[in-house]
């Protein structure tokens, strides 16, 4: 269990050094019924683009959230670093072995809470 949670730091570390470089920029805004949790910029993909714009925006004053829900990676009605760590265990770790619905495009939130997309 640590080894897992230091793995999950020490990859959060490096993605705030590649924050820099990383220019991916949100699309407009999508449907708000519609859209894939998990995808915070709103590229269609859910990949190590999204756990950087997600640590961009906690991290900067000049990011934005595209749509809340998608960035509620846990679906507890709220957007906080939790939801990155569960983005990046997703992707690279694997305790994660999926993400709350909506996570594909043929799928609704049916969750309610005050997040906006």
């Amino acid at each position: 269990m640590k080894r897992g949670i230091i793995s999950i730091l020490a990859i959060m570390l490096i993605l705030l050094a590649l924050i820099s470089v990383s220019s991916q920029s949100a699309k407009d805004k999508k449907d708000s019924l519609y859209f894939i949790r998990g995808d915070i910029n709103i590229d269609g993909n859910v990949n190590i683009n999204d756990a950087l714009f997600l640590l961009g925006f906690f991290y900067s004053q000049h990011s934005n959230l595209v749509c809340e829900d998608a960035a509620d990676v846990d679906d507890d009605g709220v957007v906080n670093m939790n939801d990155a760590v569960i983005l990046l265990d997703y992707l690279f770790i694997g305790n994660i072995k999926e993400i709350p619905a909506p996570n594909s495009k043929d799928q609704i939130d049916l969750t309610e809470d005050n997040l906006k997309c």
